[in-house]
Parts: structure tokens; C-alpha cells; sequence
């Protein structure tokens, strides 16, 4: 019999803390009721039994808890951590350890994003002053290179002439008197690369031709194995060429990949540059 009862009292205590949904809309329409009504005490009473729940369908919330604020005369809420309602006041005191971390953690956040803003804004500040260099550097670079390349043909042909010239007047001088040709530095220095006479053998121009000769073989055994690929030689060419644009158009913002469409390497650099450069500002 006392477990009986004591069963019973259990089963009391559970209903008065977790009341059944139906149940909470009842008490919680009764109490308000009450009030319209006038019936403090009723609502009092009511309202004492709501201040027990632990469990507070979303539905009438806020019913309940303007029942309480009115019967009380105090602010409640339903405050979901401490599983019941408390006043406003309490619910204040509660959240205060957890506002503090939050300020503090939105204070550490703040700090390492300022830093890290601030690390940003220094590389970019470093990144444009290189770019500020080196747009006109590239602009010079490509104007030389092109040069350079037109220069180097010039030399090697100048260069080839001047040589084969000055031979054949030192072989001509050697022709007429030996010993004036074979006592000038600039002749002995010839004659010992290249002999006083012309030999049986390979003479400058020979040598140039191998020289060339060389290349083109080398260069029409590559066209063979590309041949050999099932690919035209020019048509290869073309696509080792097509395939650096691009790789460099690709490497661009989106928003300059449409204007480099028919740029050369070269130019698809500049135009990178200046870009970057506008960034700056």
C-alpha cells in the first residue's frame, strides 16, 4: 500500500511538472480566463501550477508567460537552460557569464581578423609596388627581346663577314708576301685557326653550312616524329604555340579572358600587368 501511494505521488509530481499538451492549452486558457474575468484567485492559483512546468508547448508559450507577468506583476519567460520560468531579472543574471564569453570571444575574433586584415593589406601594399616596377620593366623587356633577337642575326651575319673577309685579305697579302702576312698579329692569329692557305678541307663557309645544315636536320628529324604522331609539323608548331596563349590566357581574371582572346604571349603579359596594377589604386 505505501508503494502504491507512493507510485501515486510520483505520478502527481511528473504531472504537474510535464503536463500532457492538452492539458497546458486547458490551465493555460483557464488562466487567462480567470483574468478577463476579474478571478485573481483563480488565476493565482493557475498560475502558481504554470510556474511549475518544465515543459511549455511553443503553442501557448506566450500565453502562459503573460499570465504569469499579470498574476506576478513581474516579467516572466520560459528560459529553455533551466527547463521552468523565471523572471526577467533572473533569466539577465543567468545570461551574464555567457554574454561575457561572447563579448570576449567577438573581441578575440575581432583582433585576429584585424590582424589579419592588416597582414592583407601589407602584402597587397608590397605586391602593388612590385607591379608598379615591373609594368614598364615588361613593357622594355618584350621591346629588347624582340631587338635582341634582330641584333643577334645582324652580329652573326657581320660577324661571318668581317671573318671571312679579313681571311681572304690575309691569304691575298700571303699570296703576294709571306713573310709581311706571316709577321702581322692580326694574319698569324688567322692563319693559326684557319692555315695561310686554303686547305682541301673545310673552309669557313663550310663550316657555317655545317652549322646550318645541323639545325635543319635536327629540326626536320623532330618534324618527323611529330609526322610519325599523326600531326603536320607546322600544324604542331602551332599547337605548342596556341597551347602557351592559353595557359597564359587562363591564368587571367575572368574579366580580361574575353580581351586576350587574340593577344600574343607577350602582350597577354602587359595586359596581366597593367591589371594588377589598376588593383593598386
Amino acid at each position: 500500500m505505501k508503494c502504491i501511494g507512493q507510485a501515486l505521488l510520483t505520478a502527481t509530481i511528473i504531472a504537474i511538472g510535464t503536463p500532457s499538451t492538452a492539458q497546458s492549452f486547458v490551465t493555460v486558457r483557464e488562466c487567462t480566463a480567470a483574468l478577463e474575468g476579474g478571478d485573481t484567485e483563480a488565476a493565482r492559483g493557475l498560475a502558481e501550477e504554470i510556474l511549475e512546468w518544465e515543459r511549455v508547448p511553443a503553442q501557448v508559450r506566450t500565453e502562459a508567460e503573460r499570465c504569469l507577468t499579470e498574476v506576478f506583476g513581474v516579467e516572466y519567460e520560459f528560459y529553455m537552460p533551466s527547463r521552468g520560468f523565471l523572471t526577467a531579472d533572473e533569466v539577465e543574471q543567468l545570461e551574464l557569464p555567457r554574454v561575457a564569453r561572447l563579448a570576449e570571444q567577438q573581441a578575440e575574433e575581432g583582433a585576429l581578423q584585424a590582424a589579419i586584415r592588416a597582414e592583407e593589406e601589407a602584402l597587397q601594399a608590397a605586391r602593388c609596388q612590385i607591379l608598379e616596377e615591373l609594368a614598364p620593366l615588361q613593357l622594355r623587356l618584350n621591346e629588347l627581346m624582340a631587338l635582341e633577337d634582330v641584333t643577334e642575326r645582324n652580329l652573326e651575319i657581320a660577324a661571318n663577314a668581317t671573318r671571312s673577309e679579313t681571311l681572304q685579305t690575309c691569304r691575298d697579302w700571303y699570296s703576294r708576301d709571306r713573310f709581311s702576312a706571316l709577321t702581322n698579329s692580326v694574319c698569324s692569329d688567322y692563319f693559326e685557326r684557319f692555315g695561310a692557305v686554303p686547305p682541301e678541307g673545310m673552309d669557313d663557309y663550310d663550316q657555317a653550312e655545317l652549322r646550318l645544315i645541323r639545325a635543319q636536320v635536327s629540326r626536320l628529324n623532330l618534324d618527323l616524329q611529330t609526322i610519325d604522331e599523326g600531326m603536320l609539323p607546322e600544324d604542331a608548331r602551332m599547337e605548342r604555340l596556341e597551347l602557351l596563349r592559353l595557359a597564359a590566357i587562363s591564368e587571367l581574371p575572368e574579366e580580361l579572358q574575353q580581351q586576350a582572346q587574340n593577344m600574343s604571349v607577350a602582350e597577354i603579359e602587359v595586359l596581366r600587368i597593367a591589371f594588377e596594377r589598376e588593383q593598386c589604386d
